[in-house]
């Protein structure tokens, strides 16, 4: 396999105009999303979106403690704290 990284930006307007395509070329390919360089706050972007397009890794900052975190602290929960959620068959 290959990782792709794309920038927060760019996987904002992916996921808005082609999240079909994005889902289809995650199904083969590993995608690292991360945060806009700009962000001098450490605030985090919203993860949903680049999850639900099938992005495998989504940067967040951890010493920050807002939605996004709760929402990933959430979702990895499903797999009693490994880390990790297995791909769908």
């Amino acid at each position: 396999y290959e990782m792709s990284s794309f920038a927060e930006g760019k996987t904002k307007k992916i996921c808005d105009t082609q999240m079909s395509l994005f889902q289809r070329y995650n199904m083969n390919q590993l995608s690292r999303i991360y945060p806009f360089g700009g962000r001098i706050d450490s605030s985090n972007l919203d993860p949903c979106a680049a999850w639900s397009g099938g992005a495998q890794l989504v940067a967040l900052n951890f010493q920050t403690t807002d939605m996004p975190m709760h929402l990933n602290h959430g979702k990895f929960r499903e797999n009693r704290h490994f880390g990790y959620v297995l791909k769908p068959p």
